[in-house]
């Protein structure tokens, strides 16, 4: 008896999930006569996911498990691994429908009436997955001492999931959907934990390495209410109802409130940082924090839906009550199980309420992580509180004392007894142009940098920039900003723009923000711009879709205005982007007769109406792309061409002698007193360094 019970309960569930993906044959086109009420759940194990992927599969987990470990054993090593999942996924579904009057506000805000049906779901989900890796292995034939290795690995995670759902629809007497309401919180919490201890031994030596890395992070969205409303009445079941296949599309405003909270933790403890040479727990980490946000809101102007419904075979379902009670239903292949507006607007609901809670706490969130990480590295603190670590060599002190090599002759004795630190003496003396002499005798320490310095050159804008940085072929990134500091001849620019008066000037001046035209049109110009367009298919052009049904042939075939046979019976039609077919003369008519008003034009405001024609293909792109850096045109037509003439440029010497700019900065004196290379003095110098012993 207990097997037929459970294989009832299992066909109950499925035949459940069965009809939430399936639609009734009979058409819809009115509001129902007598309200219906179902219940389904569906409840899932995870302990029994072993025997469960071994029957979709035929993969024995338990059994690759073992035969690794018997290959493992015949190779000579010890080898253990074990995994435990354990928890529970529940899904229940209460759907109801309330086809009493009832008054709603639609996407104008006008007062409508309307019937409804309401889908409560509530989703509890939580697992754990505990795994374990143990091996071991040693070896002491080949000498005196062991060497082996002796390895544990634990990990753990956690994650929770818990959604609460009610979704309401609004329906007119017509069946056509005008909106839904949406009162809807989510929960979620992931946990993973690592554990690695390990000892590895060998010439007489161990190394134990034992260290744990865990890491969280909880989000939610709680006490979320939002409403829907399409910008028009939207006959979906009636469509879906009639039809195999129907691509469903509609546009509508979404808003609502919520509150929201994220918390976040990680940490790193226990590596043998002392083995290394640091203090213990040198590289223990641990950082942490949760934000909140309470009555926040979020607004979703035109959010345009689509849904593709593929549907399948016509069938007799028996409901599994065991009084034969059957439905009629036809099967939807690709819909999830339950109402798939649903999950729309649900999924619409976590998007626009996690977008405003990211812009809302965005700046704490990042405040308080940055916090946490100056607190960690100690990041931005005095240079005596932190150790720089520049590689494993090490200096030996004297007296036994064990250093960083970097901390030798550093100006500092680290040493105790100051071994580190040789004394050095320098005997320098050097002259300048007025034959002046400057002895240095004893440098302790550190050794003295001498900098002549040099004179700055400047720009054509006025700017200075040092001269060493003249003729260093930096072509993608001038010092001066026209370039000048690089160019061995004169530029010239070789583009034009052609004004609509045939005066014609610089391409650089275009879109500069000065008017350079007489009537501006240089610069970029807005105003209203048409986005619809028809179809010519004589000419292979399109028009706006403002000119079709207008009283004007702009087609040479004629076809963009209605066309009629002798009974005065209009022939022409018009396919809307939904697939719906309406007659020619409802396009322009001022009335939305396609689902998504294709059928009239549609304009964008105080949107740049200026274009530039591409010399090589006469591609039109906005003037605004024009001389911004950017090549928009294939050709580069768009952007100035700059070229360099055949005129050498000349640098005058400070004595008035001219050189090429080409010498200026290459090395080489060119000028008597060397200003072409940024000598501002000559000096002679003469040093030699001497240490303690004399050497």
């Amino acid at each position: 008896m207990d097997k037929v019970a459970r294989s009832s309960k299992i066909a109950l569930i499925v035949t459940a999930l069965f009809l939430v993906a399936a639609l009734p044959i009979t058409s819809v086109n009115a509001a129902p006569s007598e309200e219906s009420e179902f219940f389904y759940g569906v409840e899932y194990d995870w302990s029994s996911i072993d025997s469960d992927l071994t029957n979709f599969t035929g993969l024995d987990l338990p059994e690759i498990f073992t035969e690794v470990m018997g290959a493992a054993d015949d190779s000579g090593f010890d080898l253990i691994i074990g995994q435990l999942m354990t928890g529970s996924s529940n899904v229940y579904i209460h759907h109801t429908e309330d086809i009493s009057p009832q008054t709603i506000k639609d996407y104008d805000g006008d007062s409508v009436s309307v019937w409804s049906r309401t889908t409560d779901v509530t989703l509890r989900h939580g697992g754990l997955v505990d795994g374990i890796l143990m091996t071991d292995w040693s070896e002491s034939t080949f000498g005196m001492n062991t060497t082996g290795f002796d390895i544990d690995i634990t990990s753990s995670s956690q994650n929770v999931l818990s959604v609460d759902i009610l979704y309401t629809e609004y329906l007119d007497d017509s069946y056509n959907l005008i909106g839904a309401d949406m009162d809807f919180s989510m929960n979620t919490y992931t946990s993973t934990s690592f554990d690695f201890d390990a000892t590895f031994e060998g010439d007489g030596e161990e190394l134990p390495i034992d260290f744990n890395v865990a890491m969280s992070f909880g989000y939610s969205i709680t006490d979320s209410s939002s409403q829907w409303r399409l910008e028009s009445p939207d006959p979906i079941y009636v469509e879906l109802s009639s039809e195999d296949d129907y691509g469903w599309g509609a546009t509508g405003d979404l808003f609502g409130d919520y509150d929201g909270s994220i918390d976040y933790s990680f940490s790193v403890t226990g590596i043998p940082t002392e083995d290394f040479g640091f203090d213990s727990g040198e590289f223990d980490i641990e950082i942490s924090d949760s934000l909140t946000q309470t009555d926040g809101d979020f607004e979703m102007g035109g959010v345009h839906t689509e849904f593709d419904f593929i549907m399948g075979d016509d069938m007799t379902v028996d409901l599994g009550d065991g009084n034969g009670l059957t439905t009629q239903v036809q099967s939807c292949e690709n819909c999830p199980p339950g109402n798939p507006l649903m999950f729309v607007m649900m999924g619409n609901v976590i998007g626009g309420a996690s977008e405003a809670f990211v812009d809302d706490i965005g700046e704490s969130f990042s405040e308080g992580l940055s916090e946490n990480l100056v607190e960690l590295f100690d990041v931005g603190g005095d240079d005596d509180d932190h150790d720089v670590v520049y590689g494993d060599d090490w200096f030996y002190c004297d007296n036994g004392d064990i250093i960083y090599s970097w901390q030798q002759n550093n100006g500092y004795p680290d040493c105790y007894d100051g071994s580190d630190e040789e004394i050095l003496m320098a005997e320098m003396s050097y002259s300048n142009d007025q034959d002046q002499f400057i002895n240095i005798f004893t440098i302790n320490n550190e050794m003295l940098n001498l900098n002549a310095g040099w004179p700055y050159y400047t720009c054509d804008d006025g700017s200075e920039i040092e001269w060493n940085m003249i003729n260093d072929e930096s072509w993608d990134d001038f010092d001066c900003e026209s370039g000048e500091d690089e160019y061995d001849y004169e530029m010239i620019e070789d583009s034009i723009f052609t004004c609509e008066d045939d005066f014609e000037i610089p391409l650089s001046k275009v879109n500069d923000g000065i008017d350079d035209c007489m009537n501006g049109e240089d610069e970029p110009e807005y105003g209203d711009l048409e986005i619809t367009e028809w179809y010519c298919g004589e000419d292979d052009v399109d028009i706006p879709l403002s000119e079709v049904n207008n009283g004007v042939v702009d087609c040479t075939d004629g076809w963009d205005e209605p066309r009629y046979d002798g009974t005065g019976a209009e022939i022409s039609d018009f396919e809307c982007l939904s697939g719906n077919f309406i007659l020619l003369s409802q396009v322009n008519d001022g009335n939305y007769d396609c689902y998504d008003g294709d059928d009239e034009s549609e304009y964008e405001y105080n949107v740049e109406i200026s274009e530039f024609l591409c010399y090589e293909n006469d591609v039109a792109i906005p003037l605004t792309e024009v001389n911004d850096g950017e090549d928009n045109c294939q050709d580069g037509s768009d952007e100035p061409v700059i070229v360099e003439s055949n005129i050498e440029v000349l640098y005058t010497c400070s004595d008035g002698t001219e050189i090429f700019w080409s010498q200026v900065n290459d090395g080489t004196g060119d000028c008597a007193d060397f200003l072409d290379e940024g000598v501002l003095d000559k000096y002679t110098l003469n040093y030699n360094i001497i240490s303690e012993q004399g050497n």
